[in-house]
């Protein structure tokens, strides 16, 4: 799958060349790996439709599994996130459940730096007009 985004990018980009595309490449893979990273570990009204959604019995999914709680659209849950979740579903005291949260979102945060810090890398390597299509399909 990640070998078919690669090659839709090079064709959106219009890259013809495979010099070009040997120093383009590894700056997209970056960033792909980055935006999927940042998935992981998402809440449950983010990505998989809320509360109650998924899981065998139409419930909340337990395991983290697609339609279920503490995993994003891709990846494994972080653990974060399942401590943030634990808390919540344990009912855990304020202080509790903001120190979780407090970690959650620092980490969320790093994930968000990171991705920046891909698409920046990417970006220097553009022509002008490759960093609009790049923007305009989202991978900017």
């Amino acid at each position: 799958m990640q070998q078919m985004l690669l090659e839709r990018c090079k064709d959106m980009l219009e890259v013809t060349s495979d010099d070009e595309w040997t120093a383009i490449k590894p700056l997209v893979q970056k960033v792909m790996e980055a935006r999927m990273a940042g998935f992981a570990g998402m809440g449950r009204g983010m990505m998989m439709g809320g509360p109650g959604r998924g899981g065998s019995g139409g419930g909340p999914n337990s395991q983290g599994g697609p339609g279920g709680g503490r995993q994003g659209m891709f990846g494994q849950p972080t653990p974060e996130a399942d401590a943030l979740q634990k808390a919540i579903d344990a009912k855990a005291s304020k202080a509790e459940i903001k120190a979780a949260l407090d970690k959650f979102v620092t980490a969320r945060q790093a994930k968000q730096n990171e991705l920046q810090q891909a698409q920046d890398n990417l970006r220097k390597v553009l022509t002008a007009r490759q960093e609009a299509t790049a923007t305009l399909n989202g991978l900017l």
